[in-house]
């Protein structure tokens, strides 16, 4: 008797601390603080995290198809990483090339590598957040395991999305002077948990970053915090 998708999705969920299956298929999970989920189609299911920003610019990776040989014979070319096996199996769409060059790592090179014998995939990044696409049909425990890894992996790569950068909202407190404003609210510094942008260093009440998600100075442009 085949095993229904609900049945899969509630297995999986029983050993994901926090996670929870629904009726009829679909998960909700979270990683490193990140929420996730996964979500199925009839030809294809996708595992979506809500990055908020983390990636600062866009890319998509897929294993190379016709369109891409076709291309590639007619002289136009994707981002190249000058990893002729690499670029030869893979396209990557980016606007900006120095990002997915950041992002695409030897180490992550081999895993999306090893990825495609699993079958086909779209990897994509940008600042509304992160999508693994899946083609086919999630059949087995298995097809879960092995894809959900693979997110997390890929998941992982950006700066901030392992929590190490990320502030916990609590009693971290910053020494502040008496007349220091909240660059959101524009209450003093002075009460309350505080916290700074991890790139201009400019202190906020720890609410009220998560109520804005980045930092308040103009042009910053900062959406990670830290404490200290």
């Amino acid at each position: 008797m085949p095993v229904t998708l609900e049945t899969l999705c509630r297995d999986w969920a029983t050993r994901v601390p926090g996670a929870k299956a629904f009726a009829g298929g679909g998960i909700v999970f979270q990683r490193h603080g990140i929420d996730g989920r996964i979500e199925f189609g009839r030809r294809a299911w996708d595992v979506i995290f809500d990055t908020h920003g983390l990636a600062v610019e866009a890319v998509e990776v897929s294993p190379a198809g016709l369109w891409h040989d076709l291309r590639g014979a007619l002289g136009f070319q994707d981002v190249q990483l000058d990893d002729p096996d690499f670029d030869a199996a893979f396209h990557v769409q980016a606007a900006a090339p120095e990002f997915a060059a950041s992002i695409l790592k030897p180490w992550l090179r081999k895993r999306l590598r090893e990825a495609a014998l699993f079958g086909g995939f779209r990897w994509r990044l940008s600042r509304a957040g992160f999508l693994l696409r899946v083609d086919g049909r999630a059949k087995t425990s298995l097809d879960l395991d092995r894809w959900t890894t693979v997110a997390f992996d890929l998941l992982d790569v950006l700066p901030g999305a392992d929590g190490k950068n990320r502030v916990t909202l609590g009693d971290a407190r910053i020494k502040a002077v008496e007349d220091s404003a909240c660059g959101v609210c524009g209450g003093t510094l002075a009460e309350g948990a505080l916290v700074r942008c991890a790139k201009c260093r400019v202190p906020h009440h720890a609410d009220c970053w998560a109520f804005n998600g980045r930092c308040s100075i103009f042009a910053c442009g900062g959406i990670i915090s830290a404490r200290g």
